[in-house]
């Protein structure tokens, strides 16, 4: 039986994970589970074997990004965004901006004749998520400099 797209994903987000780790040999060393357990937590033919959500934990911080987590929020239908100081530091309103531009760009570009192709759109894609973590990192500095203000309503300036 073919596994379903998500769990194909799964299964690719946490070999991602893995490896980020050191391999399997390493990565048991810095959570529970033995090498041979992380390593078939990674193959899409082992559908019975997935990584506990105590491992996830142990490894995703010594991760780039937190590949397991981000999966399953998109499968759910949700995008991860990073608490604001993860992303906060010098700059991070030129950032926000640029990435709110680079976003618009992406979708323009891709829409220059009328429709975004299946090929475009991974690329769209990556670059709208990138601006909703920006802007919602820099909504968060705000709500944190006035903590006593809340955003305009709707229809409202």
């Amino acid at each position: 039986m073919r596994a379903p797209a998500v769990y194909t994903a799964l299964k690719m987000a946490t070999a991602d994970l893995i490896d980020e780790n050191g391999l399997a040999e390493r990565a048991a060393r810095r959570t529970r589970g033995g090498r041979e357990l992380l390593r078939l937590t990674t193959l899409v033919d082992q559908g019975d074997v997935w990584i506990a959500a105590d491992q996830i934990v142990d490894l995703e911080p010594r991760a780039s990004f937190p590949h397991v987590t981000a999966a399953l929020a998109e499968a759910a239908g949700y995008v991860l965004v990073p608490l604001p100081d993860r992303m906060a530091g010098s700059g991070m309103e030129a950032e926000s901006m640029q990435q709110a531009a680079e976003a618009i760009a992406a979708i323009a570009q891709a829409m220059a004749d009328g429709k975004i192709d299946r090929g475009e759109a991974p690329h769209v894609r990556r670059e709208i998520r990138q601006a909703i973590r920006a802007l919602f990192a820099h909504d968060q500095a705000l709500a944190d400099a006035f903590p006593d203000l809340q955003p305009a309503r709707e229809g409202r300036d």
